[in-house]
């Protein structure tokens, strides 16, 4: 923990960013991999765009993919073997298996559309975007009045005196 504050400051305050606000401010402000590939996009044209059929497909790889890193994180002794985004290994040029293999999928990815990676299979930001939308549905009941009131009967101040 006290070796890389830095990054567990940048996790904690993109979760609860994303938890208070309802923004993904990783990827559009900070991800330098989405700065890189938006250039790329740039520079390529990036006009492409996939059809309501395929996005529709997309989402479901992405969710998948999802689930597996979790799960293969999760459930082994070595949690790096659940990690297959690019982005550590595109400033650090170490990776493992399947990283040198979607490394330049995703970057040649991005000359054709604009932010490829990012947009159909980044974990990080379809995972913060999860975070946002469970902020969109529970925070109507949280403004409930009746559930407000509940909350407050269970958790309501008491004053204590100072004898």
């Amino acid at each position: 923990f006290k070796t890389h504050i830095i990054w567990w400051v940048m996790v904690v305050g993109t979760f609860a960013v994303a938890l208070i606000k309802g923004k993904n401010v990783w990827c559009f402000r900070i991800c330098p991999f989405y700065g890189i590939q938006y250039i790329m996009g740039k520079i390529g044209g990036g006009k492409l765009k996939p059809s309501k059929a395929i996005l529709k497909r997309i989402k479901f790889v992405t969710n998948f993919l999802l689930w597996l890193s979790l799960t293969i994180i999760f459930m082994s002794a070595n949690p790096s073997l659940g990690a297959f985004e690019p982005f550590a290994m595109m400033f650090s040029l170490t990776g493992d298996g399947i990283q040198w293999f979607i490394l330049p999928l995703a970057l040649i990815g991005s000359f054709f559309m604009s932010t490829f990676w990012c947009r159909f299979f980044c974990p990080c930001g379809h995972f913060i975007t999860r975070l946002t939308q469970l902020r969109k549905k529970v925070l109507p009941m949280v403004k409930d009045d009746q559930l407000r009131q509940k909350v407050r009967a269970l958790f309501g101040r008491k004053r204590y005196s100072v004898k």
